[in-house]
């Protein structure tokens, strides 16, 4: 009866060490994997794909999207996002699509659909640019795929000038 009284409590405390462990995490750098030269581990705790940055960026985390950004004087910046979803890639932009154009004055759509591979899936690429309520000229890129019952989208975002 001890021995099943020990082992019975040694299971309870094991989650309060890892909970405490996880604690001691930092804000990024959990892929657990190491990134390419001239890169660094900017990963989200908890994150469903690996997010690296070039060195000298900074990273946000705080709206559960990840975005990396050159410095806080410019508008070039990187934002990667996983969700569930049934639907396909070609459904999802369809939904996003008028969300997307609506955010510009004048949405033009310079590339719908492009097929690529992405980490050895079929992914899609839609490249399109417009003026935003800033009167600022932006192109954006979005590149995205499904995996295991998830769509992941990488987003890239520039002014004119510094795409």
């Amino acid at each position: 009866m001890k021995k099943i009284a020990c082992l019975l409590a040694l299971c309870l405390l094991l989650p309060l060490c890892l909970l405490f462990t996880a604690c001691g995490e930092q804000e990024y750098g959990a892929s657990g994997l190491v990134p390419p030269d001239g890169m660094y581990d900017a990963t989200a705790y908890g994150s469903r794909f690996a997010f690296f940055l070039p060195s000298g960026w900074s990273v946000d985390h705080s709206t559960g999207v990840s975005q990396g950004s050159l410095s806080a004087y410019t508008t070039a910046n990187i934002a990667a996002a996983a969700f569930a979803s049934e639907d396909t890639l070609a459904e999802y932009w369809a939904k996003s699509k008028a969300e997307i154009a609506a955010r510009f004055k004048d949405f033009v759509l310079d590339e719908e659909g492009g097929a690529f591979i992405m980490d050895e899936n079929a992914a899609l690429r839609y490249k399109y640019r417009g003026t935003y309520y800033n009167d600022s000229a932006i192109r954006q890129n979005m590149y995205m795929t499904k995996k295991d019952g998830y769509i992941y989208v990488l987003t890239f975002t520039a002014t004119e000038d510094e795409y």
